[in-house]
């Protein structure tokens, strides 16, 4: 091609007229749902008040729909980051240190490198407990939407779970994860046990999740999980098998897993 029909070089392109662009979309889709929301179910939150096992103080307990379905270790948890999430510079000092929120209206932006699949934008329909915990409030409002309502995430919560129950074998892996995996099964149980009660409840955390539970097992199981948490020695056969009985025989998952 010659130099007089040759395409003009792309010139530098800034990134935040994007931001600001992507940002007011979010916020017209997060408007769109919240009209669409209904009433939706108040749900309680336990066990917001202290710090996720592992994290340190002022981060807040992550119990989206990843962490309350396909659980990395629990707990998961978050922290709000200052600035505006169309501006690159806010986004970019949130990026570093774990999973950072920044919130703009209608929208919550998490960034960091626990962002992973199915995360990156929320709204307070797709995300209530996140948006909850970030307002100082101790209950969350689950939407009255297909997907997104209390018992559609305690539901499909379970189906995660049960489906990792039935695949392991009886003794399980001697590790946290296996601990951690149970317990946030149980939470997904009990969850979904609620819904069914006058006071529909959420633990936001291991500790929330045994004293929920209750009984000696999910004591020491919660103890054994904060001893070997983050891979520091294997978790107690004879705990791990205890507490699998336990939860194997809550009502959402007693029969089921043969």
């Amino acid at each position: 091609m010659d130099a007089e029909r040759a395409l003009p070089a792309a010139g530098p392109r800034p990134l935040e007229p994007g931001l600001r662009a992507l940002l007011l979309a979010s916020h017209d889709i997060a408007g769109r749902l919240e009209e669409a929301a209904g009433a939706g179910t108040s749900v309680a939150l336990l066990g917001g008040d202290g710090p996720p096992l592992g994290h340190p103080e002022g981060r807040l307990p992550l119990a989206d729909w990843n962490a309350r379905a396909v659980p990395e270790l629990p707990d998961e948890a978050f922290a709000p980051a200052p600035g505006d999430p169309s501006d690159a510079g806010a986004l970019a000092a949130a990026s570093g240190d774990g999973l950072r929120v920044l919130r703009a209206g209608r929208v919550l932006v998490q960034a960091g490198s626990g962002v992973g699949s199915l995360r990156g934008a929320q709204t307070p329909v797709t995300d209530p407990v996140s948006a909850a915990l970030l307002d100082g409030g101790r209950s969350a409002v689950f939407p009255a939407l297909p997907g997104w309502s209390a018992r559609d995430c305690a539901l499909r919560a379970v189906a995660e779970h049960r489906s990792w129950l039935a695949a392991q074998a009886p003794r399980l892996y001697g590790n946290d994860r296996s601990l951690g995996l149970l317990l946030t099964a149980a939470r997904a149980a009990l969850f979904l046990e609620s819904l069914d009660g006058e006071r529909p409840s959420l633990a936001l955390t291991a500790a929330a999740t045994a004293g929920a539970l209750g009984g000696q097992e999910a004591v020491d199981g919660l103890a054994d999980l904060t001893e070997c948490h983050g891979g520091k020695r294997p978790a107690d056969p004879q705990v791990l098998a205890a507490l699998r009985t336990v939860v194997e025989a809550l009502p959402p998952y007693a029969g089921t897993l043969s």
